[in-house]
């Protein structure tokens, strides 16, 4: 009895699926050996894959450089809170949707960070992306915002004033997840499997009586209306 109330208390705390991620069923915060966003592998939603996801994004301008001679790359300052914020997705609270979306004040410190550093025009009108060895036109990112709010924006996140990512990781807080966690998310993933698997079941026998029904509706219409012609 205990362990199914628990099971049902955790069904509260799963990890949320997000704009960029997915999760598997029942998945719950856990501990993760994260190649990337390290700062949340005590306490994230995350696995492997999404962490190289970010590296992938944020990796670009320095695995391939812009051709500009007088651009020697971007500073380590703006790529610090740069990683700080693509990896906010990966914070424990904030997969479990106990925060959302990136402090304005983080926001702030981003743009003050990287306002001399180059960027382009992202793949959708609003968008905007770093710059690489492959960009067409780059600009200091001043041409394109001018406060850090709008910057965030664009780079695809909500800016909130509170309940939101401040750049402080949940596992410095929280400490490391539970470690039956992982067993209690794979249970609670299997749970929601059946079900999922019974409720089809439950449809496709529905579906199955309506059409068996409606065949036999036309069996007997068509015997009614052969009778009649025969008359």
């Amino acid at each position: 009895m205990n362990k199914f109330y628990l099971l049902i208390i955790g069904v509260w705390s799963l990890c949320q699926n997000s704009t960029s991620f997915r999760f598997s069923p029942g998945t719950q915060v856990h501990t993760e050996k994260l190649p990337f966003c390290q700062q949340h592998s005590q306490r994230t939603c995350c696995n492997i894959s999404h962490s190289l996801q970010i590296f992938r994004r944020i990796s670009r301008p320095l695995m391939n450089p812009p051709l500009y001679t007088d651009y020697q790359g971007y500073s380590a300052r703006c790529l610090t809170v740069m990683q700080d914020i693509l990896c906010s997705e990966c914070d424990g609270d904030v997969g479990e949707g106990h925060k959302s979306g990136i402090c304005q004040n983080l926001c702030d410190s981003l743009y003050e960070s990287c306002k001399d550093d180059y960027f382009e025009a992202g793949m959708t009108e609003s968008g905007i992306e770093f710059c690489s060895g492959g960009s067409w036109i780059c600009y200091p990112l001043t041409s394109f915002v001018d406060n850090g709010k709008d910057f965030c924006e664009r780079l695809g996140f909500e800016v909130k004033k509170k309940n939101c990512f401040d750049g402080i990781s949940a596992a410095s807080v929280k400490g490391k997840a539970p470690a039956e966690n992982q067993e209690k998310g794979d249970a609670i993933g299997t749970y929601i499997l059946i079900a999922g698997c019974a409720i089809f079941m439950i449809s496709f026998i529905i579906i199955a009586f309506k059409l068996g029904k409606r065949q036999k509706v036309d069996i007997r219409r068509k015997r009614l209306e052969a009778l009649i012609k025969n008359q």
